[in-house]
């Protein structure tokens, strides 16, 4: 065997942590020797460090052709190969390499391995080390380069071997292994080892150095912590410290359970019962987990508890939510769930001001993504606060991401319930000025209000330290309910909601008018009934009390025909209920926007002894009247019902042969011939009994009506819906067909009250209409009996027509399973479009068949029906729309429907808002501070545009085409706060107006660029800037700066103090080290002059420069040797012929202030 194939075969690899980063080409990786490269037999480990994705590492010695390989069982960015003890053929000139995904590295610098002369006597070491722990075993390895053959183990004060062994061969040498234990307190602890050859075993070699046992454990052990954190960011300063119960004389420092210490600590001037260890720029080889122990006289400690050591910030950071919200009732439960785009990594859930140790959360899978979870119950008020989460490769778990965003989890439901009220009151005119107030007990400072919850957990709860909420001029979005929450400052616990309090917002709708049906003088103890009547279709009523808190009365509407009335009764009268009530109309669909108040009316309550005589001899009066009346209307219908039979006769038919139906034709259907019908037949015993009557209608006589759907023609299942038939002719009743039924569905009698449309317009509500199909609807005198002789398709040909449109039943047409029954709706490249372009907008449904239908709110109201298109595993419904313009902007929905039941529909899709930009003129968009921000600092993007609009949005990072979405506010300006290198980018800005879904042209991208002064990155050193001909310029002359860097940029900036313009930029044309660009300035003015600074950036982060250079200082100077004569002549020039034509003006002026004197003549 070769000397260097012996060496190799001592060396013992170890893969420290890794992780994976993209692939690419790995630079020279790093080798190096601990603890050093010069020794003399003691053990020696050499290290490669390549980057985080090698996979195999190589070790070769100069001299031979062979390479010592490793490879790596997952990606790691270095790798050690120990001696365990050091001889003359393991010396020698080392290199080392690492493979990447794609290619191996360039050899890394050579490495001179010394091994000093080797010494006669043996050495004597303890395995894992020479601090063992009380009842435990150790190994103490004794070994010679001499070819000895025995080895001798004494304890020391013993006169007898304690042991004897044959030695074996080991690294160019050999050894034995003496093991001794179980090691206590009593047993002597200094030993030392002979060796000798077996043909003189009375000749001994000199006795290796004296080997001391440590027994620990009989000290207390130490507590051990980190300064500021045991998280720290990369290249931030770290201290350990170490901390006895009692006065030490040695500390020291031990990592990742190496057997012998990494520092022999230094104790702290103040004190000697504590040591420290501080490492000035925190990496990688830093992180791990660290253990210290003290030595007291002969005594040693116990090793401390593990330390974790955790390097934060070299990952991008994941993403950290609540289910189902960050806000959660005391007992409840909740999950918190860390999310990241990595594969089996593990996760880290850390709480502010919690636990120094963090908490490895349950992994799940996930197909497309990975995500931790955390489940939390029953919550107490321990679990509120804010988290933050990390994640981690799994071999390199002290080397962890950017943290998540802050999540707040608030615990509510832990002190009473406040109460809410309102000032003025729960009802509100439109544009009055409203204030909340929050009512708790003493000693309560923050105080939260939220709207629209739905009596359910909000998502987040924003503080204020005053209990009043001030809302100012209200408008319709203030309608809502809203609860309040009362708390602590720097608590995340608050209280149980406050009940809900409804905000309703008047003025919405034209008024309604209020009536007291018995006048509004009522006697105390009867009984009022007040009257709420409106000529516009509400659905609900509200009737309130002036100056009264409690809410208002409301009813739902119970009859549907015109005018719509409730009906308020108010009993018995007391002296409370004297006033003055109004009352409104609402929807149900906007529960809390009403009309305008109806017309003030006031109750009075007066004495029971009022006399009713006359009023009851009026009322018994028109009652007779009206019976009267009544009598003769029965009269005259029943004579109308013998008129048709009478004129048209009765008419026999006999069948040619016995059978069982005969036919009775009319060839030219009048007047004559419509009324009722009865029929009976003749057989051998005698005539039958008459049918039952049959009403012949005759249709197209008179103009149509018209049939629609209140408020729309497509209703939710289960929901209501108003079928309304109208008519200007006059018609005294209406009846509503349903397509494919021969009797009519409804029939209404109406009485006209005046002439108009409003006159006869009855309604006809439907309670949970399903599958209506196609209804149409047909004036005629008819009395409410069936309808026979022309079916609903004849009558549908001359009467007016409308679609109408539910939703289909579950239990009809389950979803396939595991799928939502909505269908989706999307746009194709994106729902924001330019002017002029094009968009597909595409309706997706799990169903394989069907039609699809596409609404867009208050548009058309026939719905539009899609081509569609099938797919393999869904169907697809798609529609282009191009050029887009003005009215295509606006909310859209879709819906589904089977071929089976096309006027079943499915539930609506989430809407989709098409936004329309390049409408109006593209603003302008600037960085308040320039365009190149130190991080850290505050910077406020200004989108300046035409005056008049009122929204404006901001966009970043999409690459110049159009945006996937708008968020809008109403400032111009967006306040990014302190910014950080997430911030860099390439931004612009629209602007438009409130309730449209137009936009201005985008404004010019504007590149903000990041740089960072106090977080040095070895990736992003500053370059330096000099300016070649010198920092004093003449005026006129051309001056060039260097931007010179010793590390690879692609891009150089160079950027002007105080200067609002980007930075010049200028592309790295010369690939050589060091690597400069030239900026040339010319001519130089006094513009010019001031301080500069340039940076180095990387073209795959255009936005991320390095730290800035030096200041560099250009002053510009007017030159000695120009020579200005020529100017100044011509300068003397134009100064006499500007004084020459002031003469020649001054003169004119003077001489036509004189002749009209002359003309004149002379007065005296």
């Amino acid at each position: 065997m070769t000397p260097t194939l012996t060496a190799l075969l001592c060396l013992g690899l170890s893969v420290g942590s890794r992780t994976r980063v993209q692939a690419r080409t790995l630079p020279k990786p790093n080798i190096w020797a601990e603890p050093g490269s010069v020794c003399s037999g003691s053990p020696v480990t050499i290290w490669c460090q390549g980057d985080l994705d090698a996979q195999e590492y190589r070790l070769h010695k100069e001299g031979d052709s062979t390479w010592d390989t490793w490879k790596t069982l997952e990606p790691g960015d270095k790798a050690n190969f120990s001696f365990t003890h050091m001889t003359d053929v393991c010396a020698g000139r080392y290199y080392c390499d690492c493979l990447s995904p794609t290619s191996w590295s360039e050899p890394s610098d050579p490495l001179e391995l010394v091994v000093t002369e080797l010494p006669d006597k043996p050495s004597l070491a303890a395995q894992p080390s020479p601090v063992v722990t009380s009842g435990s075993n150790v190994t103490l390895q004794c070994a010679s380069q001499m070819g000895l053959q025995r080895f001798i183990l004494m304890k020391e004060g013993e006169r007898q071997p304690s042991w004897t062994l044959n030695s074996a061969a080991h690294c160019g040498g050999n050894q034995a292994l003496f093991p001794v234990g179980p090691v206590t307190p009593s047993l002597r602890r200094t030993f030392r080892c002979y060796g000798y050859y077996s043909n003189t075993p009375q000749v001994w070699l000199d006795p290796s150095d004296p080997l001391e046992l440590l027994v620990s454990g009989t000290l207390p052990k130490p507590s051990i912590w980190a300064d500021p954190s045991p998280m720290v960011t990369k290249g931030i300063r770290v201290t350990i410290w170490c901390q006895a119960s009692l006065q030490a004389d040695s500390y020291y420092l031990y990592k990742d359970r190496v057997s012998e210490p990494l520092e022999t600590l230094e104790t702290s001037w103040d004190s000697s019962n504590k040591a420290s260890f501080s490492i000035t720029s925190m990496s990688l080889h830093d992180v791990g987990r660290y253990q210290c122990a003290y030595q007291s006289g002969e005594s040693w400690s116990q090793l401390s508890d593990l330390l974790p050591l955790v390097m934060t910030g070299k990952y991008d950071a994941p993403s950290l939510s609540a289910n189902p919200g960050p806000v959660v009732a005391l007992g409840g439960n909740v999950s918190l769930s860390c999310s990241s785009s990595w594969p089996r990594w593990s996760f880290h859930l850390l709480k502010e001001r919690g636990a120094d140790v963090p908490q490895n959360l349950e992994r799940k899978f996930r197909r497309e993504r990975r995500k931790g979870l955390f489940h939390v119950s029953p919550v107490n008020t321990s679990h509120a606060g804010t988290y933050r989460c990390y994640v981690s490769p799994e071999s390199y778990p002290y080397v962890w991401s950017q943290p998540s965003d802050p999540l707040h989890l608030q615990v509510t439901g832990v002190y009473r319930a406040p109460s809410l009220s309102a000032q003025p009151g729960s009802l509100v005119q439109y544009g009055d000025s409203l204030t909340l107030q929050c009512r708790s007990e003493k000693g309560f400072d923050r105080f939260a209000l939220t709207k629209d919850e739905e009596l359910r957990a909000p998502q987040h709860l924003e503080g204020q330290p005053s209990p009043n909420f001030s809302l100012g001029h209200v408008n319709h979005t203030h309608g809502g309910r809203y609860r309040c929450y009362c708390g602590h400052k720097l608590s995340s616990t608050w209280s149980a909601p406050s009940a809900p309090l409804g905000i309703r917002i008047t003025g919405i709708y034209k008024k309604p008018s209020l009536s007291a049906q018995l006048g509004a003088s009522v006697s105390r103890g009867e009984n009022v009934t007040l009257q709420c009547r409106s000529e516009m279709w509400f659905d609900t009523f509200h009737l309130s009390k002036e100056g009264s808190l409690a809410p208002p009365l409301v009813l739902r509407l119970q009859d549907t025909a015109i005018p719509y009335q409730v009906h308020f009764t108010l009993s018995p009268v007391t002296s409370d209920l004297q006033g003055t009530y109004q009352c409104y109309g609402s929807h149900s669909t906007s529960p809390y926007l009403l009309s305008q108040p109806s017309d003030p009316l006031e109750l009075l309550s007066g004495s029971n002894s009022q006399d009713y005589t006359v009023e009851n001899l009026i009322r018994l009066g028109i009652s007779a009247l009206i019976l009267t009346v009544l009598g003769v209307l029965l009269f005259q219908a029943r004579h109308r019902q013998r008129r048709p039979q009478d004129a048209a006769g009765t008419y026999t038919q006999k069948p040619l042969e016995p059978g069982d139906k005969a036919k009775f034709f009319i060839r030219y259907i009048r007047v004559i011939h419509t009324g009722r019908y009865r029929c009976d037949y003749l057989s051998p015993t005698g005539w039958s009994v008459f049918t039952d009557p049959l009403v012949l209608v005759m249709t197209g006589s008179q103009g149509k009506p018209s049939l629609s759907a209140l408020p729309s023609p497509v209703v939710t299942s289960g929901g209501n819906v108003t079928l309304q038939c109208a008519s200007r002719m006059g018609f005294h009743r209406f009846v509503l067909m349903k397509e494919g039924e021969r009797q009519p569905s409804w029939t209404l009698a109406l009485f006209p009250a005046g002439n108009g449309a409003a006159s006869h317009t009855p309604d006809y509500t439907v309670e949970a209409l399903i599958r209506m199909g196609m209804a149409a609807c047909d004036p005629s005198g008819l009395q409410d009996s069936p309808l026979s002789g022309l079916t609903a398709g004849s009558l549908a040909a001359i009467s007016s027509q409308q679609r109408l449109f539910t939703h289909y039943l579950a239990d009809d047409f389950p979803a396939p399973e595991g799928q939502d029954d909505a269908p989706s709706l999307s746009a194709n490249p994106g729902p924001v479009v330019a002017l002029g372009g094009n968009v597909s907008l595409s309706c997706s449904s799990p169903w394989p068949w069907g039609s699809f239908r596409l609404l867009k709110d208050q548009g058309a109201d026939a719905p539009q029906n899609l081509d569609w298109t099938f797919r393999r595993e869904r169907g697809q419904g798609l529609v282009h729309v191009g050029p887009v313009n003005t009215s295509h902007a606006g909310t859209y929905r879709c819906y589904v429907s089977s071929d089976l039941y096309p006027d079943s529909w499915s539930q609506p899709s989430d809407p989709l808002h098409l936004q329309v930009t390049g409408v109006y003129r593209a603003p302008s968009l600037l960085a308040q501070l320039g365009s190149l921000v130190q991080s850290g600092d505050s910077l406020t993007l200004q989108c300046r545009s035409e005056t008049g609009f009122d929204r404006f949005a901001l966009t970043k990072d999409e690459e110049l085409g159009a945006p996937q979405r708008l968020e809008e506010q109403p400032s111009s300006n967006f306040p990014l706060g302190p910014v950080s290198p997430t911030h860099g980018g390439q931004y612009r800005c629209y602007c438009g107006h409130k309730f449209s879904s137009t936009w201005s042209a985008p404004s010019a991208p504007l590149g903000i660029q990041m740089t960072d002064e106090e977080l040095p990155d070895p990736m992003y050193e500053k370059p330096s800037l000099s300016a070649e001909s010198g920092t004093s310029v003449s005026w006129g002359e051309n001056v060039t700066l260097q931007c010179r860097s010793e590390m690879w940029f692609d891009t150089f900036h160079l950027s002007k103090e105080g200067s609002l313009a980007p930075p010049q930029v200028l592309r790295l044309q010369d690939t050589a080290t060091p690597y400069q660009v030239n900026f040339t300035l010319s001519p130089v003015t006094s513009d010019l002059q001031g301080t500069y600074r340039c940076y180095g950036s990387h073209s795959n982060s255009p936005y991320l420069l390095s730290q800035p250079s030096d200041p560099l200082e250009l002053l510009v100077s007017a030159s000695n040797s120009q020579d200005y004569t020529v100017e100044n002549l011509i300068r003397l020039g134009i100064s006499a012929l500007i004084l020459t034509v002031l003469g020649v003006l001054l003169f004119q002026s003077w001489h036509r202030q004189r002749r009209p004197q002359d003309a004149a003549g002379t007065y005296t």
